[in-house]
């Protein structure tokens, strides 16, 4: 019962997150991040790592940054509407790091598949329910 109303909160979140923005907003945001010089490359498994270890650390190291992130890939698909790239990153399944991409990347991500390494770039808007979500992502 527990996991489904975390489910939910999570799902309430997205939907706030990602309808919060019109589409020349999201349009913009992403050429920002993508004309933008990343802060570090960083692996999905030690984002949430480090969010585990310590989140107020995690929030000054990460938090409205511009990243690559790499990683193996769990999930390619959709999110509640929006494009999505879920990373394998640790043994519990509602702690994840979720790329959201606009859907001028859907053929770049078409390309994708479970278990591939991929590398991105994003922003990090930080961690709900033990998610870490990266958003304005574009395949590198």
């Amino acid at each position: 019962m527990r996991k489904l109303a975390s489910l939910i909160i999570f799902g309430v979140f997205i939907i706030a997150l990602v309808g919060s923005e019109s589409d020349e907003e999201k349009a913009e945001n992403d050429k920002n991040v993508a004309e933008s010089t990343a802060t570090m490359t960083v692996s999905a498994v030690t984002l949430l790592a480090d969010y585990e270890a310590n989140e107020l650390a995690f929030e000054g190291k990460y938090v409205d940054k511009v990243l690559v992130v790499t990683g193996t890939i769990n999930d390619v698909g959709r999110a509640l509407g929006s494009l999505s790239v879920s990373f394998k990153a640790g043994e519990d399944t509602l702690k994840q790091v979720v790329a959201y991409f606009s859907e001028s990347q859907k053929s770049a991500l078409a390309k994708l598949n479970k278990d591939e390494a991929v590398k991105v770039k994003c922003r990090c808007n930080g961690v709900s329910l033990g998610v870490v979500m990266l958003s304005n992502c574009s395949v590198q």
